[in-house]
């Protein structure tokens, strides 16, 4: 076998990006290195990350690249509030320019004397001034950004406005300096106005990228910078970087839980709506598990650190959404394609314009069009019209205690036709209890009686180290009766059948029928009790030891009070709902019946719960399991959409492209609402952004001037109309905001 390549990771956040060009040119452009096998850049987020391999390339290798190509690597430590006031700066002093120059090139129609105003060269050399100005200050960033890519033949919507403006400003001075163009064609002040528009738009941009990623921003904002320790008896504040796991940490009322850990000491109230939406306060007591971030109330708490940096929740939550918001639906796809084509199609109509006006002697009009077409043709809304919309719903989600993994999920779970729920801990409650014991009277071992108390010792002793949910049931149990539990010397579990091993010297089997018939057991002296059971909506475990079964105990779990309801929405929505699970026929159907539920897959194994969902995929479904449990991942990497609830293992979590931090089903009803409501707004930013460019590129090129007999549609106007586009794509997104969740 080969040796298998290693993999490293880059993550950076990248100045200079405005449209999809930008995210097209360096995904392609660092893409193509060697050694480095993916990169995916997220251009609301402005950030990036590259996987490479260390052998070949590195990170500082992956930074030279992307800032040779005319981007800026922002180092730590950097505020994104800082590069908004840079462009403010930039932005105030190209219109206090445009004002002026606005004043003094009408001032005549007021009859207010201007300076240079009766000689036209005079004028035309005070206004090249304040254009060079402006083009030098407020648009350097853009004569920077198109000198580069074109350094490295690359065509980014920096070349398309240098092209509008520079043909703007070169023919102007040619116009002032030669008798080639006549003077009176000089457009100094449409450079001004350019650049002063493409800036109003990237403020614009710059703004309201910050509302959309506003969720992430809280997320972080969150994280509690130090924390009250007791160490050596002594109380000391330490940042949380200095901090140890097993530390014990007092927060007191009103203070930030600065990481995730289990209370050893206190009774009080935690706030976690920030992290699950819930608003009501949870109750913490010893045993409890605090999550960092989160406020406490009235009490104070003492709690020791069980987890830290990248595994606290919160930084979980953070990630998942980063990630979430960095990925791509398939949709984007179509987006992209389109912008791949979209600088070639410009630049061949801004020239056929230019050629059809000059060939028909209109040589100002050529020039004009030329510019606008350029300059109108931006596809910046078209690039913002996914990762906006992606941004702000997958923000949303995390307000909401729905963290969505990424974006192809969040397209899909819209599509969803019938959703798979597993049973104990997903429709149910999660909590087991021990209901009945059945006992087998016949028999003896030892020749003393087995009484209840001992079959719950034996079962429970066998099952304590499973986190089964039938399995904590019966250790629960044990310690409710005070039964002290033998250590198995051996055992062996089955996985969805039951459990064998030796318990205090004897041959103990703790399981389902099936586990029973493998192991040669005859149950039909128990059928009556087993049905019994089974009826009414309890599992049947089997106990035998030294090959007698001696009882069976009976446990239930209660359905979550939501079941019903959410089965009904998903209903109206269109969606098919089947329950799967091990349990038995009669049990499952008994709490489908109870759910509303009336498609049931019983007595399926972990193995066959991913089968289950390839047959339902093969027919045609699309298909979302919803699960929390370790023998749930598989079905929930097979599904089409993995839905797993955040109370659930980290291996089901870490399975699930959906999370649901909170306990509630309602939340599976609410992540399809999300999905809806997103790739509805997606689906219309690009139909904006297609019908705009559709719509105003032919009428910058000219196409109603025959009409009208005039220029309708100059390169400053062009310019407004390109930053407005790309403002209400943002703005749309934004209005995802407003989108009613099921309550």
């Amino acid at each position: 076998m080969g040796k298998k390549p290693s993999e490293d990771s880059a993550e950076l956040r990248i100045k200079g990006m405005t449209c999809a060009v930008c995210v097209n040119t360096i995904e392609t452009v660092v893409g193509q290195m060697e050694g480095v096998n993916s990169a995916s850049v997220n251009l609301t987020m402005e950030n990036a990350r590259f996987g490479f391999d260390p052998n070949i390339t590195s990170e500082k290798a992956i930074t030279e690249m992307i800032e040779e190509i005319g981007y800026e690597i922002a180092q730590e430590g950097d505020d994104e509030s800082e590069d908004t006031h840079g462009l403010r700066l930039n932005l105030i002093y190209a219109v206090v320019v445009m004002l002026f120059t606005t004043i003094y090139i009408h001032a005549f129609r007021f009859d207010i004397e201007m300076p240079l105003w009766d000689n036209m060269r005079d004028k035309n050399i005070l206004l090249m001034i304040l254009a060079t100005s402006v083009l030098a200050y407020s648009g350097r960033s853009i004569v920077i950004g198109a000198y580069q890519s074109l350094k490295h033949r690359i065509l980014n919507m920096d070349v398309m406005y240098m092209m509008g403006v520079g043909a703007a400003y070169i023919s102007s001075i040619v116009a002032l300096t030669t008798d080639i163009i006549p003077m009176k064609w000089a457009s100094f002040p449409t450079v001004i106005y350019l650049v002063t528009f493409l800036l109003v738009g990237r403020y614009m941009e710059s703004v309201a990228k910050g509302r959309t990623s506003r969720a992430i921003m809280t997320l972080i904002g969150m994280q509690a910078k130090d924390a009250s320790v007791i160490r050596d008896g002594v109380e000391q504040k330490l940042p949380i970087e200095h901090l140890i796991l097993g530390d014990l940490v007092v927060v007191r009322p009103g203070e930030k839980i600065p990481l995730d850990g289990m209370v050893k000491d206190g009774i009080s109230h935690v706030d976690e709506s920030m992290l699950t939406g819930e608003p009501i306060p949870v109750s913490k007591e010893a045993g409890s598990e605090v999550i960092g971030g989160t406020i406490n109330q009235e009490g104070l708490l003492k709690f020791e650190v069980a987890r830290m940096g990248k595994d606290t929740m919160l930084s979980r939550i953070i990630l998942m959404v980063e990630e979430a918001q960095r990925s791509a639906p398939p949709i984007k796809r179509l987006a992209d394609k389109a912008v791949s084509y979209f600088i070639p199609t410009v630049l061949f109509i801004a020239l056929l314009s230019f050629t059809i006006w000059f060939a028909l002697g209109y040589e100002h009009e050529a020039l004009i069009a030329l510019v606008s077409v350029m300059v109108i043709a931006c596809p910046c809304a078209l690039g913002l019209a996914t990762p906006t919309a992606i941004t702000v719903g997958t923000g949303l989600g995390a307000e909401h205690g729905i963290l969505i993994r990424d974006g192809a999920a969040l397209e899909r779970a819209q599509s969803i036709t019938t959703a798979v729920f597993d049973k104990t801990g997903t429709l149910t409650v999660g909590r087991p209890v021990v209901t009945d014991i059945i006992m087998n009277k016949g028999d003896e071992t030892d020749g003393e009686p087995m009484e209840e108390a001992d079959i719950i010792r034996l079962a429970a002793s066998l099952e304590q180290g499973s986190e089964h949910h039938l399995a904590r049931a019966i250790v629960r149990k044990a310690n409710d009766l005070g039964a002290e539990l033998f250590d198995p010397t051996a055992f062996e579990a089955i996985a969805g059948k039951g459990i064998t091993g030796t318990v205090n010297g004897m041959d103990v089997r703790v399981g389902n029928r099936t586990h029973m018939r493998d192991s040669g057991y005859d149950l039909i002296a128990f059928e009556e009790g087993l049905g019994s059971l089974e009826e009414g909506g309890k599992t049947a475990v089997i106990v035998a030891v030294d090959g007698k079964i001696l009882g069976i105990i009976g446990i239930a779990d209660a359905l979550k009070p939501e079941t019903g309801t959410v089965v009904q929405r998903l209903r109206e929505r269109g969606i098919e709902v089947l329950m799967l699970t091990g349990d038995n026929e009669k049990t499952a159907r008994t709490i489908a019946a109870e759910a509303g539920i009336d498609r049931v897959v019983a007595g399926v194994l972990p193995g066959e719960k991913a089968e289950e969902i390839k047959r339902l995929q093969k027919s045609g479904e699309i298909v979302a399991f919803i699960g929390d449990g370790i023998n749930d991942a598989p079905a929930l990497a097979q599904a089409d959409v993995g839905i797993a609830l955040g109370s659930g293992t980290d291996v089901a979590v870490e399975s699930g492209e959906i999370v649901l931090v909170r306990d509630d089903l309602l939340d599976v009803v609410r992540a399809i609402e999300l999905s809806a409501g997103t790739m509805r707004k997606i689906k219309q930013n690009l139909i904006w952004a297609f019908g705009y460019n559709s719509i105003l590129i032919p009428v910058a090129a000219g196409v109603l001037n025959p009409v009208y007999n005039t220029i309708v549609f100059k390169p400053e106007w062009a310019g407004l109309a390109m930053a407005l586009s790309s403002v209400s794509v943002l703005t749309n997104s934004l209005l995802l905001k407003r989108i009613k969740l099921t309550n």
